[in-house]
Formats: C-alpha cells, sequence, structure tokens
C-alpha cells in the first residue's frame, strides 16, 4: 500500500431508467447513502480516497442511446463525457448507473487504467435493484479497473476472503487482494496516476459534511479524521481547523505545515507528453494538471502526444511480450486486422468482428515480433508471413473489461495519419495546435504556451524563467542575484570598514612605515660598514 493518500474525484450520471416509478431515485439523492454506494471504505483499505464531485441525474431522457451490447454503450457514454462533462467539470472519472438492460448478463465496462484520460477514465454500471451494498461493490469492481485493476484469477492473489472485489463474477465482496494492490501500484509507479496526487478543494465534493468523515468539507481548513484517529500535527482533529503556527495541512504544496516556496515542482512531468507544476509560495494547492497539446511529436517523431502520453506500437509490444518486442512490420497488419478475426479486426459491429480496410489495417489490433514472454490471461498466436514470426494476443480479462491490445489512439500509423478510434485520420484533426510561442515553447492542454528557460509566459516572446500562466512560476535561478546580495552586503561592508580603520590610524601607520625605514636604512649603513673594513687574510 503506497504511503501517499490518492483522491479519485467521481462524477456518477443517473440513467433515465432509474428515475421511473419502477426505481427507488432518492436512493442516489441520499447523501449518507452515497457514501456506503462510494464504498469509502473499502477504497481507505488502499490508502485511497473516492470523492464524489458531481450527480447527474438524466430526469427526462438519457442524453445517449443506452441500447445496444454493454460496450457501445460504454463507447457512447465516453464520448458524452468528454464533450459534456470534462469541460464543466474537473474529474478523474465518469460512470454511468444503468437500469437493467439487455446486455447479455453484463453488470458493469470499464477500461483499464485510464482513471485520469479524459477520453477513456469511465465505466458503467448496471444496478438492476436499489441493494446499495450490491450496487457498491460493482462501482468499486468497475472504478479499480479504471485505476488499472484486473480480475483475480491469477496465481498467488492472497484474497483474505473467500472472494475479493476484482473477482472476474459478482460476489459482494468488500476487501481487495494483494494482486489489486499490485496493479495499482503499478499504475502509480508507471505515471499513470498523476491526477490522483491532489485532494480536492473545499466544496468540491456532492457527500455530506462532517467533520472528522477526512474529507475536506466546505468551511474546514483541514479534517484528519476522528480525534482518536488523527495523526496531523498541522490540524485540530475536534474543529477541523488548522493548528496554532500552521499555514496548511495537506496539499503537494504543504510541508511541515508551511507552504512551499514558489518554484518548487509539486508535480513533475510524467513523461514527455506530460508538463510539471509548481508551487506559487502562497498556497497548499499544486496547480491543476496540464500536458502538452494532442499532435506534438514524441518517440523521436514516430507518434503523437496524446491526452499527455505518447503512445507506440514498441511500447504496446512490449507491454505484452516483453522489453525484445517491438512492431511489425506493416505486412502483418494487413494479414491480421483485415480477417476481421478476434486476433485481428477493427473492433466490433454488435457481436461480429469488424475487417479493418487497407488503409486501417495498422489501426487495429497491434501486430509484434519478436519477445518472450506470453501474457497471461490471453491467446497468442503467431503467424509467418513473408519469412516473418508475426505475433498477437487476444485477452480473455473478462466481460467487463475493453481488449487492451487495440493500438492506443495517438499512435502515429503513417506519415502524417494518426489513430483516433482504430482508424487513420490525417493529423490534424487530433491537434488544433497554435503556433503563437514564437518558437521559444509549446502549447500545452489548455492552449495557452508552456515557454522554455529564460523566455516568459504568455507568449514566450519576452525574456522570463519559463512555465505557463498555467503552471505557476517554475524555480527562478537567483545565483546572480544572490552573488550580488553578497557582494554588497557582505563583502562591500567589510572592505569599507578596513577602509575606516585604515583612515582613522593613518598617523599611527605611516610612523610605523617611518620607524621601518630608518631601521633598514641603519642595518644597511652597517653592513656596508663592515664589509668594507674587514681585514684581509
Amino acid at each position: 500500500i503506497l504511503p501517499t493518500t490518492r483522491y479519485i474525484e467521481l462524477i456518477l450520471v443517473i440513467d433515465n431508467k432509474k428515475v421511473s416509478p419502477t426505481y427507488n431515485i432518492l436512493v442516489f439523492k441520499d447523501k449518507n447513502v452515497l457514501n456506503d454506494l462510494l464504498t469509502f471504505q473499502m477504497y481507505i483499505s488502499l490508502n485511497i480516497r473516492v470523492i464524489l464531485t458531481a450527480l447527474v441525474i438524466w430526469k427526462d431522457e438519457n442524453l445517449i442511446d443506452v441500447t445496444g451490447s454493454a460496450g457501445e454503450v460504454l463507447g457512447r457514454f465516453i464520448k458524452w463525457r468528454q464533450n459534456v462533462l470534462v469541460p464543466q467539470k474537473k474529474h478523474d472519472s465518469g460512470h454511468l448507473i444503468l437500469g437493467e438492460g439487455q446486455y447479455s448478463g453484463v453488470l458493469g465496462m470499464a477500461f483499464v487504467g485510464t482513471v485520469c484520460s479524459p477520453s477513456l477514465g469511465g465505466g458503467i454500471d448496471v444496478f438492476s435493484s436499489n441493494n446499495v451494498a450490491s450496487a457498491a461493490t460493482i462501482l468499486a469492481h468497475e472504478l479499480g479497473h479504471n485505476l488499472g485493476m484486473n480480475h483475480d484469477d491469477r496465481p498467488n492473489c492472497n484474497c483474505p476472503t473467500s472472494s475479493c472485489i476484482m473477482a472476474a463474477h459478482a460476489s459482494g465482496a468488500s476487501n481487495f487482494s494483494k494482486c489489486s494492490e499490485d496493479d495499482f501500484v503499478a499504475l502509480i509507479e508507471r505515471g499513470k496516476g498523476i491526477c490522483l496526487q491532489n485532494a480536492p478543494e473545499p466544496g468540491d465534493q456532492y457527500s455530506p459534511a462532517a467533520c472528522g468523515n477526512s474529507i475536506l468539507d466546505k468551511g474546514e481548513d483541514c479534517d484528519c479524521g476522528l480525534p482518536k484517529d488523527c495523526k496531523d500535527p498541522c490540524c485540530n482533529a475536534a474543529t477541523c481547523t488548522l493548528a496554532s503556527g500552521s499555514q496548511c495541512a495537506y496539499g503537494l504544496c504543504c510541508q511541515n505545515c508551511k507552504f512551499l516556496s514558489a518554484g518548487i515542482v509539486c508535480r513533475r512531468a510524467g513523461n514527455a507528453c506530460d508538463l510539471p507544476e509548481y508551487c506559487n509560495g502562497s498556497s497548499q494547492f499544486c496547480k491543476p494538471d496540464v500536458f502538452i497539446q494532442n499532435g506534438y511529436l514524441c518517440d523521436n517523431s514516430t507518434s503523437y502526444c496524446y491526452e499527455g502520453e505518447c503512445s507506440s506500437y514498441n511500447d504496446l509490444c512490449r507491454s505484452f511480450f516483453g522489453s525484445t518486442s517491438k512492431r511489425a512490420p506493416d505486412v502483418c497488419f494487413q494479414h491480421a486486422n483485415m480477417k476481421g478475426d478476434r486476433f485481428g479486426n477493427c473492433g466490433r459491429v454488435g457481436t461480429n468482428f469488424k475487417k479493418c480496410s487497407l488503409s486501417n489495417s495498422l489501426c487495429g489490433k497491434v501486430q509484434c515480433v519478436e519477445g518472450t514472454v506470453i501474457p497471461y490471461d490471453a491467446d497468442t498466436s503467431t503467424s509467418n508471413i513473408n519469412g516473418i514470426s508475426c505475433r498477437n494476443a487476444d485477452f480473455k480479462l473478462g466481460t467487463d473489461v475493453m481488449d487492451p491490445s487495440y493500438v492506443a489512439t495517438g499512435t502515429g500509423c503513417a506519415k502524417g495519419k494518426v489513430i483516433p478510434k482504430k482508424q487513420a485520420v490525417t493529423d490534424s484533426n487530433i491537434s488544433d495546435r497554435q503556433w503563437k510561442c514564437h518558437n521559444h515553447g509549446i502549447c500545452n492542454s489548455n492552449k495557452n504556451c508552456h515557454c522554455d528557460p529564460g523566455w516568459a509566459p504568455p507568449n514566450c516572446d519576452t525574456s522570463g524563467y519559463g512555465g505557463s500562466i498555467d503552471s505557476g512560476p517554475p524555480h527562478q535561478d537567483t545565483s546572480v542575484r544572490d552573488g550580488l546580495l553578497i557582494f554588497f552586503l557582505l563583502v562591500v561592508p567589510v572592505l569599507c570598514f578596513i577602509a575606516f580603520l585604515l583612515y582613522c590610524f593613518r598617523n599611527k601607520i605611516k610612523s610605523a612605515w617611518r620607524r621601518r625605514d630608518v631601521k633598514h636604512t641603519y642595518v644597511k649603513f652597517k653592513l656596508n660598514f663592515n664589509l668594507s673594513f674587514s681585514p684581509p687574510y
């Protein structure tokens, strides 16, 4: 378990069917019931806090079509989330709560390891009744997938009970296994959970306010839990106010109850497509996470930045088949993906696999060569095409998990082409790059310039310290300033003091020099005299 608390800012969207008289929507409006639904205790065991930041109820009609397969509904929802929810309210994951539907027995579906993704950070959860305990387990399970957790049907998961939350089949469990813990730690270590570092600001949650609930509610300076459990010296647990002499009690820009200095990095760049953020010296909060604008080249100019990630074929192959694996030649993609079977396709149409066209053959399932690892929970296929041993995989992670073997959005599939959703388009469609940074910076995800060191935002056309209006002030090189301060505040006063002493004692110094000259002359005369009258041998 990681020592640093992570915070998941979650938005729930309620399907219109759950609002109908058949179902009791009041269960979702009761904030105390929501506390149980959001499984605070389940995630606290992993040092994770789930914070509901908004509850959206489709009271009159559904804003997306919820018919079809679970995968189709998930696809529509995450697209709606990206276009509607993400611009309106900052959050890390969004889930759609569905009434009972014809989803072939699927109780939920989510993408794995996408918690911080504006386009894929979400899931759907099918609640066929108002049983809060059952609903809580389903939501915890699908949210676990967003956090990088796979199913527990692996060796040595060490579940403390007969079944755990991430079991492949619904069990009503309330514990996470060792496998789930390891999966979440791996997500953090890969830099996929950067958005989980920031605690929500006061008033940014929908849950009921209460001092001692370990959630910062509106009007509270801090909340470290009940007095008997609180170990935070910066916080008065009884009143949820700052302890005497404290400036802050939490946040990435708070250390030892004091604000960190302006320019201290509070969130480092996680990869080549991410950007750092800095403390401003007057707040405990780190600036919201920003990254390089979609469409910038990365991975030796073979791929493109997309949502703060540099997606490449080679990375995907290495994650499946080991560090020696790499992208297969185009002929492997054409041979496999134009077939339209489970080892090569461009997605599904209903229950059938969709064949890729020749122009989109690089956009379906990834095809690799070499590598010695056999991925767990996957069937692999090897074909010899023109003397090339082409490898691919069909993952069996469960009906609620999207197949991870598809080429990721943002991957460069040809010169001037990029992959959005299993099809190739020109790279101008993925990026609305604005060349306004005067060649001294790059555009960030807010379409503002992030300037190189030596240039100042907002447009990188004047001298400065770099960074952007979104990142906070970067560390400033104060060596020249410090050198001048030392010279004028230390060296100059010492020199002036010495000069003052010389002036005050100038007469004594002159007298001392005269006496020295007289003595020197006498010695010289005596020496010459002795030499002149020395007797001969």
